[in-house]
């Protein structure tokens, strides 16, 4: 089986390193949100996608200017927004949002 590169933007670097002041949320959520994270990453890598029966919530952005990217939960108000280059093999994490964020289609 093929493996998938997961690479990492600049963008959703920065914002993993402020998710406390870009989400609100306090140390053990950003410790939680963190592990759920490099889970995904994880089976990402492996397998191109996030399983069904998994506990993540997956599903193709549709509007501007996110249409054509994925996203997945990782708490109840934190989305990992990401792009599948499956032709290369590759999984690009581009930002983490919350709902207002995300429909506000800001790709800060």
């Amino acid at each position: 089986m093929t493996k998938f590169t997961i690479k990492t933007t600049n963008r959703f670097d920065r914002h993993l390193a402020t998710l406390d002041k870009r989400l609100g949320l306090n140390f053990d959520e950003i410790m939680s949100v963190i592990e759920e994270i490099k889970v995904a990453k994880d089976i990402l890598k492996e397998f191109g996608t996030l399983p069904q029966e998994y506990v993540y919530y997956l599903h193709r952005l549709e509007d501007e200017p996110w249409a054509g990217f994925m996203e997945f939960h990782v708490a109840d108000d934190v989305l990992v927004v990401y792009a599948d280059v499956t032709a290369k093999h590759e999984i690009r994490l581009v930002g983490i949002y919350n709902h207002e964020r995300l429909r506000q289609g800001k790709l800060d």
